[in-house]
């Protein structure tokens, strides 16, 4: 882990700053050190400050932000696409970052990739397709495209679409009705902003988080 310094870059965790300031995880540099107290700026340009003592530890480097696109991707909802060699596409939450490689938990299974292999989704998308593995001999990188756009827009009630919270209904003509996860499946989610995992239904996930 690099040295804490004046010119240090920082990957930062919102429960590590003051509490509601940022929603997710991101990268900022420091701006100054005074005393105990780090500031530092992020990338969107908001400025905040921390301590010293967690800022130490929180130290990266210029060039693993720079290969993760100056973002983030810590407990963001994301599509996969990993396995040789019969590929699949997976969906699930990023739980572990490390230069270039993304680790993945998708139904209580740890996926490790590239982070060109990642693609960020909506939660909603993440979660309804995280119990269900697409082989990219039948699904190529569009049709999981249009597949993620349709769950949106059904939940959502876009377009000629009403909104939806079943999960028959949202998943009707995509995929195959006998892997429709179960209403009743357990979903395991980081809370991006503290950190703190849960655990709650599918069916409560379309009734009350999105």
């Amino acid at each position: 882990m690099p040295r804490l310094t004046s010119r240090s870059t920082l990957h930062l965790l919102p429960e590590d700053v003051a509490a509601g300031a940022f929603p997710l995880p991101f990268y900022a540099r420091v701006v100054g050190i005074e005393g105990d107290e780090v500031k530092f700026r992020s990338f969107d340009g908001e400025e905040g400050a921390l301590s010293r003592s967690v800022a130490a530890r929180r130290t990266v480097t210029i060039a693993a932000v720079n290969k993760m696109g100056r973002v983030s991707l810590l407990r963001r909802p994301v599509a996969v696409t990993t396995g040789d060699p019969e590929p699949k596409t997976f969906h699930g939450q990023v739980v572990g970052v490390e230069d270039r490689e993304v680790t993945v938990e998708s139904d209580g299974t740890q996926i490790v990739a590239q982070v060109d292999a990642i693609k960020v989704v909506a939660p909603v998308v993440a979660l309804r397709l995280q119990h269900v593995a697409l082989d990219t001999s039948e699904w190529s990188s569009a049709d999981v495209d249009n597949m993620q756009t349709a769950i949106l827009s059904r939940v959502l009630g876009e377009g000629n679409n009403e909104g939806s919270r079943s999960i028959s209904c949202i998943l009707s003509g995509l995929i195959d009705e006998q892997n429709h996860p179960e209403p009743s499946a357990i979903c395991k989610w980081v809370d991006p902003q503290s950190g703190s995992e849960t655990q709650f239904s599918l069916q409560h996930a379309l009734d009350y988080a999105f």
